[in-house]
């Protein structure tokens, strides 16, 4: 997971108040990410993200932006870094290549480039992400910490929940700690599955989605993911939604991820999704790498 650092002396050393992960689709969801596993690395000040084409106000004197774009093509992500350029904001690239890079050579901009060994965006997560860290390690005394991803020792995922999600709409529930967790899994249900897929947060789901979902018992599959840091509160809660959606026989299941730290949590949530969607791939017989629908989107919106 090396990478290669360029032009890091702009930012080595500098004390910076805030980082700020410009990004979108998978490249955004390392800001998400790091956020969740802020404290594992060490790092003591506090993480915005922003998946726009405008820059966030955020209320820090100095903060570092990190443009973090997979491709390096990604045009909301270019639109903001030229922006951020053009305001003289401190500022730093995550990338693969293309023209993220052209830009932080010309204006000899800190840059951290990755290999995509073929991977999508959301695939190759881990790279871009270890990429951010690196950059940050020069601004920051963080810890150094192993994220090399896990495997969950199956070539398939468990039938009996491939079944159950297959044929109808997943809504993946996690409490607030892991909602990151919970958009991550989301996202790969949409894009390497091809399954419409929504996310959102428990006790939340109680006061308002509940009484839409009981409505459409025959659309959508309850998901939810717990941890370690899942609080008592809200594991009664998740217990008592599972045993109501049974009573309404939807199905429901649950998760539990296993590990201690954060980062840990995370590379078993990337593990289990990744398994979990490229076997409903297989059996759906559709590609778990490419998304036509969103590369011709792209291409009639930039015409």
């Amino acid at each position: 997971m090396m990478c290669r650092v360029k032009n890091e002396r702009k930012i080595k050393g500098k004390k910076f108040d805030a980082v700020v992960i410009v990004g979108v689709g998978g490249s955004g969801l390392t800001g998400d990410i790091l956020q969740f596993i802020k404290n594992d690395i060490g790092l003591s000040v506090p993480v915005f993200v922003s998946k726009d084409y405008a820059l966030p106000f955020i209320e820090a004197k100095n903060p570092l932006f990190i443009f973090s774009s997979f491709s390096g093509n990604t045009h909301e992500t270019i639109t903001a870094l030229r922006e951020a350029i053009k305001q003289k904001k401190s500022v730093a690239i995550a990338t693969s290549g293309g023209e993220e890079k052209i830009i932080a050579e010309k204006y000899k901009l800190p840059l951290g480039i990755f290999e995509t060994h073929n991977l999508t965006p959301r695939e190759g997560l881990v790279y871009n992400l270890t990429t951010i860290i690196t950059l940050l390690s020069f601004c920051f005394p963080l810890r150094e910490i192993d994220m090399s991803p896990k495997k969950i020792g199956s070539a398939r995922y468990d039938d009996n929940i491939v079944k159950k999600i297959e044929t109808r709409i997943p809504l993946v529930y996690t409490d607030t700690s892991l909602v990151s967790l919970g958009l991550l899994w989301k996202v790969f249900f949409n894009e390497t599955a091809k399954i419409p897929a929504f996310s959102n947060t428990v006790p939340e789901i109680a006061h308002n989605e509940l009484e839409g979902i009981s409505h459409a018992q025959k659309v959508f599959i309850p998901l939810f993911l717990t941890s370690n840091k899942t609080t008592k509160e809200n594991k009664r809660k998740i217990e008592a939604l599972v045993g109501f959606f049974k009573k309404k026989n939807m199905s429901p299941i649950l998760i539990k991820l296993s590990g201690i730290k954060n980062k840990d949590i995370f590379l078993n949530a990337f593990a289990h999704i990744q398994l979990l969607t490229n076997t409903i791939a297989e059996k759906k017989e559709v590609s778990p790498q490419h998304t036509p629908s969103i590369d011709l989107f792209k291409k009639e919106f930039e015409r």
